[in-house]
């Protein structure tokens, strides 16, 4: 049997199906006083044409066509299938659940169940087509989709869940096959945009996966229907603008591998949120009021920038399950991503408050190498390089505890003995002049005062207070209290630097060899300063550390 004429069967056994599913539910009775006003005596199905199938939604949409002694009639009905009949019952318990909540406006609306049974459901199909094929007014058809939402959303305000993004935003980025350097980039692109905003009144039942295609627009352009309510989260945890990116999110991405902007796209999001504003409005509510900025793309771009990401490792993984060469256009498809998510976070930092970035980087918000001047983008550069120090990657490990074990010290690989661990433990007591760490039954007890002074952080700490209190641990260790030195003064004595922090000659030496050697320094025989091109010297943690200072 050929191909063609096996699917030509297998749509007629489809479409006998379905005839008989109307007939047992009389859904002609409701489509024949839909389109003639009165029930006929009698009628029957003249025939079933398949007028659209969303295959990401999985709905068959069908005319049916009728005879009666009143004439002949026409209506659509939506067809869906489920994986059992308790997928079928759970989602119209979400239908009849989002239909309660949209009821407020008589322009929105969900379309109607006609019938269910076993892992079906038979919905009224509407007469208009869905958001991104409708070809009326682009900017009327993205504030009736606005408004949609809106409505759905409604203009009710609970706290959003920040750690739900802080999240997904480590997993997609530790995930995606680039470079350590770039991920580190994106990282503190990523969370100087998210910890900067206010997200306590931002909180929805998000919509889950919202896209173009549930949202249909009727054919006049002024009503608008929800469809296809399958992955509602029920709680009010999301953020209002994680619904907003998933419906503008690939536009976004392909009109930037076309243009290398989101110009057309910039301009159907400030429609949309002109309609979902003005819907708000009507009830007493705003978005400069739950964000508390009117600067309502800057929040939405740190939104869009991860949706993109998390498609860009479900690309990634795909590509790496695959057991086959990756062609340079999978690549690039990846690249782009990054690249498009670092343009939108970029253009996303020129509206984060002042009081994000240290005082003396106000004007300059990223460096020439491309990294974040912000409190969180230097502070997790501090920090990571706290957490690889040979002596302070000790205290780093015992993150909300005072106990590490010294076998759990040993598999990090840093130290390979007790002995070596004992010793660098007395370095350490010795630099904070008190017993701050000891070892007790195979155990590393680190003193409680410590601990409860610094928690080590999470992404949404108060970054300045954590950098500052970071270089006050760092100037504890003598070549970084020499580099503080340095800073402050350019040109340095060799003996006042040795008097003034209290070190011998010999360690005094040593220290400032290592930095000659690595050309942070330049030295004479009785004074020391810093290399004029240091900058292209140190590497990158080092780099972190003189600018918090000199910040």
């Amino acid at each position: 049997m050929s191909p063609g004429l096996e699917e030509i069967i297998l749509e007629r056994k489809k479409a006998f199906y379905i005839q008989n599913l109307i007939e047992n539910h009389k859904i002609g009775r409701i489509l024949a006083e839909k389109s003639l006003g009165i029930i006929p005596n009698f009628f029957v199905i003249n025939n079933i044409k398949k007028s659209y199938f969303d295959g990401r939604n999985g709905i068959l949409l069908l005319e049916i066509e009728y005879n009666s002694e009143l004439g002949a009639f026409q209506n659509l009905i939506a067809y869906k299938e489920f994986p059992s009949n308790e997928d079928a019952q759970y989602n119209i318990s979400l239908h009849n659940w989002v239909k309660k909540r949209i009821k407020i406006n008589p322009r929105v609306h969900v379309p109607d169940i006609y019938a269910s049974d076993k892992n079906y459901i038979i919905f009224e199909g509407i007469k208009g087509q869905t958001f991104n094929i409708f070809n009326m007014n682009p900017i009327k058809q993205a504030r009736m989709a606005g408004e949609v939402l809106a409505t759905y959303h409604s203009a009710e305000t609970h706290p959003a869940d920040i750690l739900r993004y802080s999240k997904l935003l480590d997993e997609a980025v530790n995930n995606l096959p680039i470079s350590s350097d770039r991920k580190e980039r994106l990282l503190s692109l990523g969370y100087t945009l998210l910890i900067n905003y206010d997200n306590s009144k931002s909180g929805i039942y998000a919509y889950g996966d919202f896209h173009p295609e549930n949202v249909i627009i009727s054919s006049e352009g002024n009503q608008g229907y929800l469809i296809d309510p399958e992955f509602i989260e029920m709680n009010k945890e999301a953020d209002r603008y994680e619904d907003i990116a998933n419906f503008f999110v690939f536009s976004a991405i392909n009109e930037f591998k076309e243009k290398d902007n989101i110009d057309k796209t910039i301009k159907s999001l400030e429609a949309f949120l002109g309609g979902y504003n003005s819907y708000l409005e009507n009830s007493g509510q705003n978005l400069k009021n739950i964000y508390g900025t009117d600067q309502q793309l800057v929040e939405l771009f740190f939104h869009l920038g991860l949706i993109a990401l998390i498609k860009g490792v479900f690309t990634s993984k795909t590509l790496i399950t695959v057991k086959r060469d990756i062609s340079e256009a999978e690549l690039n498809e990846i690249l782009s991503i990054y690249k498009f998510v670092s343009t939108l976070w970029k253009y996303g930092l020129k509206f984060v408050p002042e009081d994000a970035f240290p005082q003396s980087f106000h004007n300059k918000r990223i460096n020439e190498e491309n990294r974040v001047l912000s409190w969180v983008g230097i502070g997790r550069m501090v920090l990571n390089y706290f957490q690889k120090d040979d002596h302070f990657h000790i205290l780093s490990m015992n993150s909300g505890t005072s106990q590490e074990t010294v076998e759990g010290i040993f598999r990090i690989g840093k130290i390979q003995s007790k002995k070596e661990l004992e010793k660098r433990i007395k370095v350490i007591n010795s630099w904070f002049q008190k017993k701050l760490v000891e070892i007790k039954k195979d155990k590393i007890i680190i003193n409680d005062d410590f601990i409860s002074n610094f928690h080590f952080p999470n992404y949404l700490s108060d970054w300045q207070n954590i950098t500052k209190k970071l270089i006050n641990i760092y100037r504890l260790k003598p070549e970084y209290n020499i580099l503080f030195e340095l800073i402050t003064n350019p040109l340095f004595d060799i003996k006042k630097i040795q008097k003034k922090l209290d070190l011998n000659q010999k360690e005094t030496n040593e220290i400032i060899e290592q930095l000659v050697y690595q050309g942070i320094a330049l030295k004479t025989d009785h004074t020391i300063s810093f290399n004029p091109n240091w900058q292209n010297l140190v590497d990158n943690t080092t780099r972190a550390f003189l600018l918090s200072n000199l910040a």
